[in-house]
């Protein structure tokens, strides 16, 4: 195999690893959106797993019931220390509070068409402080 075609095998195997990606979101979104609810979600720890984001692993409870998940995100890199063992907004379908996503950033909040709380702008500050 000649070079070019090398590159064009790994640019298309990333694209569709990014594709899937992005779908695998969006259907979520559209899975807690169907029956929302909210709750406190607490981050207890960090974790890295082969080929993502930095996860942090978070737990919030729904009606007695203790639930656990995790978000990745490149920016946790930068801001892990600040948030680790603080609450944060969590999103979760009412009927399957297993799908659920944790709202830490500006960017979360959009995607659930969901303005962004003022109580949450040290979180922006710390990361272009960060930069």
């Amino acid at each position: 195999m000649s070079r070019v075609s090398i590159w064009f095998v790994i640019g298309f195997i990333l694209l569709f690893v990014y594709l899937i990606s992005h779908l695998n979101n969006k259907r979520n979104v559209q899975m807690i959106s169907k029956s929302p609810s909210f709750s406190i979600a607490t981050i207890n720890s960090f974790r890295y797993e082969k080929g993502k984001a930095l996860l942090a692993e978070y737990y919030f409870n729904v009606n007695g019931k203790t639930f656990k998940n995790a978000k990745g995100d490149g920016r946790f890199e930068k801001i892990g220390k600040f948030i680790l063992n603080r609450s944060f907004p969590v999103i979760y379908n009412s009927n399957d509070p297993d799908k659920s996503a944790m709202l830490i950033f500006r960017s979360d909040f959009e995607k659930f068409n969901l303005a962004f709380p003022d109580s949450l702008i040290w979180v922006e500050r710390k990361l272009s402080l960060s930069r």
